[in-house]
């Protein structure tokens, strides 16, 4: 979820090295879904983060993200799977706020305040 608002809302250099630098914890709640490995773990996390992004008129293919590949959603993973893991990954993501140090909880509240300005800006 935040890695989605960062790309809506937050004017993102470099794009390609957010999602490197945060691959590994947004596919996480995947691996512990018993997603496979490789392809199919990447393209699911492309997936979700698709079915994110549509919901603000977005797709992944209107940043510098990996290709998401159809035809491996189709026959791998279904869209109805997908989403409903999307769905439980947002819920422990908002969940995950309660345990940041004071650091990173000043970094997450300006966040969520530039973006809200700009909602209502």
């Amino acid at each position: 979820l935040f890695f989605v608002m960062l790309l809506i809302f937050g004017d993102i250099a470099d794009v390609r090295q957010l999602w490197n630098e945060n691959f590994d914890a947004m596919l996480e709640d995947f691996v512990h879904r018993g997603i496979p490995n490789g392809q199919p773990l990447i393209q699911t996390t492309l997936q979700s983060l698709n079915i994110l992004l549509q919901r603000h008129l977005k797709t992944v293919t209107e940043f510098d993200l990996p290709d998401l590949l159809h035809e491996i959603i189709e026959t791998e993973l279904s869209t109805v799977l997908i989403e409903e893991l999307s769905y439980n990954f947002i819920i422990a993501d908002l969940n995950k706020a309660n345990t940041l140090n004071k650091a990173q909880h000043t970094i997450f509240d300006e966040t969520f305040s530039l973006i809200e300005h700009r909602k209502s800006g």
